[in-house]
């Protein structure tokens, strides 16, 4: 039996496993991905939309400020592939066999 647990202290055997769980994390991560940033562009549209309604009203909403969804879509992008390449990493270094030598 193989697999890998985030933060487990029993090593993968199996990277081809380790491949399965990146690719169905990956999967999970483009409807996630989606509906993400469709969240974030309507939270930018209703603090514009706010912001227009508190100027009639002389309301100060300066405290809305949502995050662009430009920046939301890359610091996402930039988990998913670190917690990627991160799996693939501990896997291929956890495989029998593979050996890690430190210079000294």
């Amino acid at each position: 039996m193989c697999g890998l647990a985030i933060g487990g202290k029993i090593p993968s055997s199996c990277f081809i496993e380790s491949l399965a769980i990146v690719a169905a994390y990956l999967i999970f991560c483009v409807g996630n991905h989606k509906a993400l940033i469709a969240g974030q562009k309507q939270l930018e549209q209703f603090a514009t939309i706010a912001k227009s309604c508190a100027l009639k009203a002389e309301l100060d909403v300066s405290s809305i400020k949502p995050i662009p969804h430009r920046q939301v879509k890359k610091f996402h992008l930039s988990v998913i592939a670190a917690v990627s390449i991160g799996v693939l990493i501990v896997a291929l270094v956890s495989a029998p066999g593979v050996r890690i030598v430190v210079p000294t």
